[in-house]
């Protein structure tokens, strides 16, 4: 094949590609059948987070949209992303925790799947093991607002019960946490 012909195939490889992620978003969309209307504003999130220990949070919009812990339990059980390839420094615990954030944000518009970061210490020793990064939501669940810890490497999630959270074999401590 000359260069002609492949530059060629790779257009229409990126037309195609491009197509399929559009497409499959909205299947997503459609299968969860979510259009978030329960909604926040700024202040009341930020009061919300301090009022429940989690000073000093970043907000970046001034309107917050939230869904019942029911969906995030649903979409957890088909979420793809933990499947990615773990690289260090280049998709790492960090860009675990980005992605299911700004997936939940692009494909259902719902921006309080924010990102945490903290310690994470042996659940058994207590020993501190390293510097993590993973996601906090803020649902709903039996009409009532609730701090959920999610883990993206490993896509488990459990209520978030105050610092040193356990979940699977480690103990997570939030330091700062950012909603977008």
């Amino acid at each position: 094949m000359d260069n002609s012909e492949q530059r060629k195939v790779n257009t229409i490889a990126k037309q195609l590609g491009a197509t399929l992620i559009t497409n499959g978003q909205d299947i997503l969309k459609g299968a969860f059948k979510v259009s978030p209307k329960k909604i926040l504003s700024k202040s009341e999130l930020g009061t919300w987070l301090k009022n429940n220990t989690f000073p000093g949070a970043s907000l970046w919009d001034e309107k917050y949209y939230f869904e019942d812990i029911s969906f995030y339990n649903s979409l957890i059980k088909h979420y793809w992303g933990f499947h990615k390839k773990y690289i260090s420094d280049r998709y790492d615990c960090d860009n675990y925790a980005f992605t299911f954030s700004s997936m939940v944000s692009d494909i259902f518009g719902i921006n309080t799947a924010g990102v945490a970061s903290g310690e994470v210490y042996n659940k058994d020793t207590d020993k501190l093991i390293d510097r993590h990064a993973y996601n906090l939501i803020v649902a709903k669940e039996n009409g009532k607002l609730k701090p959920f810890l999610f883990e993206p490497m490993k896509n488990m999630i459990t209520e978030w019960k105050g610092q040193k959270t356990e979940l699977d074999v480690w103990k997570y401590v939030i330091q700062w946490q950012e909603f977008f």
